[in-house]
């Protein structure tokens, strides 16, 4: 806003026997600029009325064209268009039921209503779009789920599905979803179940589900597109791997039999010394092929030539914390490291760097290399081959 060096001054006296009574004087000394109106005038008002079909960017070009001087902005364009349209799409003064009103008032024509099982504690707004699914929905193998929050007043979730297909991103269903806070657990993941469960029946040749780290989405997927391969997507993927990496904290549990079983390859032997004892989030026991071993842990250890086997005794050396033996005994010379089912108490200034810098930019070239040698991806072939995990390795 431009000043100017008017000399003005504001009086305001108020009468004390009247405190409804004031006077007021203003006084300007030197004149300035004259102030411009800058709402929209009758001439825009009609053009944007007569061009309300369209988006608000469009008739502000239009406006542009016509009078690139004007002094209002897009931002009065994008109001006046809300206000002529809004009799169209605000059909309740409650957003929610304006909202379920108009999916149901295009239902068959543009949309289809996702139908959710009530529960308590939780609600739900599901639709799908009638034109991708009819016309593609045979020819869609691929599908990734991803959500926001804050989008909107009413403080609803927000989970989009989009799908597929040469190469192109292809938005197909949406779901809006809010909890009170008393809905029973794994209520969210009933919910995304019948959410899928209506995708999974329009689109019968999904093969591969992607998505972030969210449990709830991983285990809709899993029960609902159960022969479809599910990874995370490779955004998400290489995000948490760089946050992660720079986290000095104990990797997750890990049993080495079961990695050794999925791939041979690996030393069924080896663990790191301290884990935090917790599956990792987003991964469940039951996603892990291998089935868990019902012996206990042992190692074999060349010692003098001899091959030795540590069995899991109990031993008046395990931390306080925990009555458990040791998994297992690391042997190195004259040292001996005790591996335990419960992670002995450590304090965080006592743990190593988790990932030297250095070594991470390494860590994230091998697993874009592997994310695209994954075993369930066929090769660009006529015979649709498959990567054994030997020649992965």
């Amino acid at each position: 806003m431009d000043r100017f060096e008017c000399s003005g001054w504001l009086r305001v006296t108020v009468n004390n026997d009247n405190a409804s009574i004031a006077r007021i004087r203003l006084t300007h000394h030197h004149a300035h600029t004259p102030y411009l109106d800058i709402n929209l005038g009758p001439k825009e008002k009609s053009l944007i009325d007569e061009l309300k079909h369209l988006a608000p960017s469009k008739i502000w070009d239009k406006i542009l064209a016509e009078n690139p001087d004007n002094e209002f902005t897009e931002k009065q364009v994008y109001r006046e268009w809300t206000r002529l349209n809004e009799k169209e799409w605000r059909l309740d003064d409650d957003q929610v039921k304006s909202a379920e009103k108009l999916i149901k008032s295009v239902e068959d024509y543009t949309t289809m209503v996702i139908p959710i099982t009530p529960r308590p504690g939780i609600h739900a707004i599901a639709f799908a779009l009638k034109e991708p699914l009819d016309a593609i929905g045979d020819e869609i193998v691929e599908v990734a789920m991803d959500s926001t929050w804050k989008t909107n007043a009413a403080g609803y979730e927000l989970y989009s599905l989009v799908a597929e297909l040469n190469g192109c991103a292809i938005p197909i269903a949406f779901l809006f979803t809010t909890s009170d806070g008393t809905a029973p657990e794994g209520s969210k993941d009933l919910l995304l179940q019948d959410f899928l469960n209506f995708i999974a029946k329009h689109c019968p040749n999904i093969k591969f589900t992607d998505s972030d780290k969210e449990t709830s989405e991983i285990s809709a997927f899993g029960v609902k597109m159960p022969n479809a391969k599910h990874q995370l997507c490779y955004w998400h993927s290489i995000r948490y791997i760089e946050k992660r990496l720079g986290e000095d904290k104990p990797p997750a549990a890990y049993d080495p039999r079961r990695a050794n079983k999925i791939f041979d390859f690996i030393d069924p032997t080896w663990a790191p010394g301290i884990t935090s004892g917790l599956i990792e989030e987003g991964v469940h026991p039951d996603h892990i092929d291998a089935p868990v071993s019902s012996e206990p842990l042992k190692i074999h250890i060349n010692l003098r030539r001899m091959e030795n086997v540590v069995q899991t005794k109990p031993t008046e050396s395990a931390p306080a914390k925990t009555c458990l033996p040791p998994l297992m005994i690391l042997k190195s010379g004259d040292m001996r490291t005790p591996i335990y089912p419960a992670p002995p108490t450590t304090r965080n200034q006592d743990l190593p760097v988790f990932c030297p810098k250095e070594h991470r930019k390494a860590i994230i070239e091998k697993f874009r290399v592997h994310l695209h040698q994954h075993p369930s991806i066929p090769l660009n072939d006529a015979a649709g081959t498959l990567l054994t995990a030997d020649e992965i390795h």
